[in-house]
């Protein structure tokens, strides 16, 4: 039996350890790919050039130029990057790469340090590398969301396992990061805070909460005021005003497909975990991983419901899940292998571990764009080189710019604004958009859907398709987007 056991666990952790390294080999050669993986990553790069130039990210919206919804720091820590490397998407995806290796290993750490396994630590940095393609392959995009979680999870590290105020400090100021990188971190920040304020004793009970506080609203000031109230309105009013007319998943989908259907044993035994240290009586360890798990599930279910977020908004969740799986198997294993009666049944709990990281197996081929994608590109770039004037590509606005042209705002920026409640603003955009496209200011118009085309229309005439095969430059992850009608002026 232990001869069975000790094979299985042997068998596991090769299992498990594939998932890392392909995720490595995969980002390294994603990483110098020089078009989008996905159809909102040009508009990062976008943001970097912003930045470098001097000019303010957050601004009236305009043709030209509006912002994601997301607060700036991932775009300054890029810029910085940039300053030293080559342009492109290379700096970004490079920084997103760097955050999720420290997502691996506080990972790593939270579950070594809390339960001196290191076999069940590798487990759990193996399973969130494992959900890799299920959160959309994204760790490595240059988009916000791995160093957005990178900072989270360093704060609530550091809050788990302070040994003084200057830990605490440091909790703070990580969850204000965590927020200036993402707002996604305020609804996992809230349930800390709560834990910080009924666990830890006298005063120290509310440095965590001040420092993530004064830091983060310090930041917000100063922003806004040199924004003239931009700022919030892009990073604040305009997520809130749209979480009305945005729809996602219902609940059940949520349950069902990200959890049930992905990562059922592990979340079987996150929840085993919890259940465990309850009952044993820890009641601040209960405390703690209570507000923690429920903090990174609660977010990445409201953002999936009523933001019709893509599965890149599983980070959070698919981290908690990771740690308490770790914990929850570190746990289970001790218990079985305790008790000579229940010792039977510990090559059964293997297998399902085995099946788990099995169940979230992809082909890392599919992630990675070929040599075709990339020929296509360079080709469509010649073809907007040779147009002469301006070319509005609002779907893929970072294109226009590879080949020599100004850079206009991206599609979903746009859409974004024009649904906005702020009836001013909205007619002010529409009013440019609208006068420019009927004034026919571009030169050309390359569309990939049917928002637009009637009035474009109007203007210009429709030249065919951008690309012969129907196969080549489609982004390898997220919505299906490429560009794919071309109208010139008439």
């Amino acid at each position: 039996m232990m001869l069975l056991v000790h094979w299985l666990k042997r068998v596991l952790l090769g299992a498990a350890m594939l998932y890392p390294l392909s995720y490595v080999l995969l980002a390294c050669k994603r990483m110098v790919y020089p078009y989008e993986l996905e159809w909102m990553e040009g508009a990062s790069v976008d943001h970097i050039r912003k930045v470098l130039a001097g000019e303010i990210l957050y601004t009236s919206p305009s043709i030209d130029f509006i912002p994601y919804m997301y607060t700036p720091l991932y775009y300054y820590i890029s810029a910085l990057f940039a300053l030293f490397l080559e342009g492109g998407f290379f700096p970004l995806r490079l920084v997103s790469f760097a955050g999720s290796l420290g997502c691996l290993f506080l990972i790593f750490q939270f579950v070594r340090r809390e339960s001196d396994s290191m076999y069940c630590a590798v487990m759990s940095a193996c399973l969130f590398a494992a959900t890799y393609r299920i959160s959309g392959a994204w760790f490595d995009l240059a988009r916000v969301d791995s160093l957005f979680l990178f900072f989270l999870l360093l704060s609530v590290y550091l809050l788990r396992f302070q040994r003084g105020v200057l830990s605490l400090v440091a909790a703070g100021a990580c969850a204000a990061m965590a927020y200036l990188s993402k707002q996604t971190a305020l609804p996992i920040a809230l349930p800390m805070v709560v834990y910080s304020l009924l666990v830890l004793q006298g005063w120290r009970k509310l440095v965590f909460t001040l420092t993530a506080l004064v830091l983060t609203g310090l930041v917000v000031a100063v922003w806004d005021q040199w924004s003239d109230g931009w700022y919030l309105f892009h990073t604040w009013q305009l997520p809130r005003q749209l979480t009305h007319i945005r729809q996602g998943h219902h609940l059940a989908d949520f349950w069902w497909r990200d959890i049930l259907r992905q990562v059922p044993v592990a979340f079987g035994l996150s929840l085993f975990y919890l259940l465990h240290i309850f009952r044993s009586t820890r009641y601040r360890l209960f405390a703690f991983y209570f507000f923690f798990f429920s903090g990174m599930l609660g977010a990445s279910w409201f953002v999936r419901i009523y933001f019709a977020g893509y599965d890149n908004v599983l980070f959070p969740l698919y981290a908690a899940v990771s740690i308490c799986c770790g914990l929850g198997l570190h746990i289970l294993l001790q218990d079985l292998a305790a008790d000579e009666y229940r010792r039977r049944y510990l090559p059964l709990a293997l297998l399902l571990c085995i099946v788990q990281f099995s169940a979230l197996a992809y082909n890392p081929l599919r992630q990675l764009p070929s040599k075709a994608d990339e020929e296509a590109g360079h080709i469509f770039l010649n073809l907007l080189h040779d147009i002469e004037g301006e070319v509005f590509v609002p779907s893929h606005a970072y294109l226009p710019v590879l080949a020599g042209k100004k850079s206009h705002a991206h599609l979903i920026t746009i859409r974004d604004v024009l649904q906005s409640t702020d009836a001013q603003v909205v007619d002010d955009l529409d009013e440019e958009l609208t006068r420019a496209i009927l004034g026919r200011k571009f030169a050309a118009i390359v569309l990939d859907h049917t928002w637009l085309v009637e009035i474009v229309k109007e203007g210009y005439n429709y030249k065919g398709p951008i690309f012969a095969d129907d196969d080549v430059f489609w982004p390898v992850t997220g919505h299906r987007k490429r560009p794919t009608s071309l109208y010139l002026r008439k």
